[in-house]
């Protein structure tokens, strides 16, 4: 019987003993084997997992400031009382031209990742781990949300999905039609009778195939290599290939989801990457979470270790374990560093 998988919205090892691994030799057969260095390359991938990243920091809202000098001191005047949170911020519009703008806080939105798997494409991570060269040939896995890095705070999840839904002229809520999960779903023929796209639908992706653009190459700073994997949504699966017979599967134990709320299979927590858990112990609702426990059970993050993360992103944590606040004074979402920082050894236990 097919596993089936439901989405349950929510109301690091203590030391460090694992084997000596050779990086570069493992990022190169990386890029070798995956053979998509100098281009992106299309594939056909099954959706493998999606990851509950809680609720998550969403960027600041911000409209053009067309208003009076008059208008924009009494604004300010405001957040010096305590009275607002809006205040302005020069950026770059869409030609590029700088240009002021009035900002807001906005609240928080339950998030998701999204893994894809390539069965052509099989890396064996596995050998560059096991003194005795073992391992096990599987499917290539790509994070959908790509990465990046923070410097102080290391990899997290490039983009996070936001399940935030929108009320349709019919009067119902679903998410909306220009997302990426809706996209994906109507590859995949995942929508409903209305054509909507809910966040209980989110397992009905699992297991899909689809279409996807991948790029794996090293880029060089200074003396050293990075591994640099770029991963784009492609469309459905041509039908001409669905007609010969060519859509490719998993088997049911490469499949998983992972939820905040109840418990999760094992594998599939051992098997997230590390930007995946940092962001996961970002979200507001982390601390206190079942996934909290099972990870901390299972050694993949340390008692604490959430609190910690939040503080280095600029959260104001309790010390009673309650939710972390935002600080008062806005800031500006994390920018992406304009130089690498070396993850190699953030995801040593992972085989995909």
């Amino acid at each position: 019987m097919a596993k089936t998988f439901t989405y349950t919205a929510a109301k690091a090892p203590s030391e460090n003993t694992g084997p000596s691994v050779d990086y570069d030799a493992l990022n190169k057969y990386l890029v070798e084997t995956v053979n998509c260095a100098s281009k992106p390359e299309a594939v056909i991938g099954v959706i493998s997992g999606v990851i509950d990243l809680g609720l998550q920091k969403q960027e600041d809202a911000k409209m053009e400031w067309k208003g009076t000098d008059a208008e924009k001191k009494e604004i300010e005047e405001k957040a010096k009382r305590g009275e607002t949170q809006e205040y302005f911020q020069t950026l770059p519009n869409d030609k590029k031209v700088p240009t002021l703008y009035k900002r807001w806080p906005v609240k928080a939105q339950r998030s998701v990742a999204v893994t894809f798997d390539v069965p052509s494409i099989l890396v064996n991570r596995g050998k560059f781990f096991d003194p005795e060269g073992g391992g096990e040939d599987l499917p290539f896995r790509g994070l959908l949300n790509n990465e990046f890095g923070i410097k102080g705070l290391g990899k997290v999840v490039g983009k996070p999905y936001s399940l935030r839904e929108q009320r349709n002229d019919n009067g119902t809520w679903s998410l909306k039609n220009n997302t990426i999960l809706h996209k994906i779903a109507q590859a995949v023929d995942a929508l409903d009778e209305q054509g909507n796209f809910k966040p209980n639908y989110l397992g009905n992706l699992i297991g899909k195939a689809a279409m996807f653009n991948i790029q794996v190459s090293l880029t060089k700073v200074g003396d050293k290599e990075y591994l640099n994997e770029k991963m784009g949504w492609g469309g459905p699966v041509p039908k001409m290939i669905v007609d010969m017979g060519g859509v490719p599967t998993l088997p049911d134990d490469q499949l998983y989801m992972v939820n905040f709320s109840g418990e999760n299979e094992e594998f599939a927590l051992r098997n997230l990457r590390q930007s995946v858990i940092t962001q996961m112990m970002l979200a507001e609702d982390f601390i206190g979470s079942d996934v909290e426990a099972q990870l901390i059970k299972i050694g993949k993050i340390k008692e604490g270790q959430a609190a910690e993360t939040q503080k280095k992103a600029g959260y104001e944590v309790a010390e009673s374990g309650d939710k972390p606040q935002q600080s008062q004074q806005p800031k500006p979402a994390p920018q992406e560093q304009s130089e690498p920082i070396d993850f190699d050894s953030f995801d040593s236990d992972i085989p995909f």
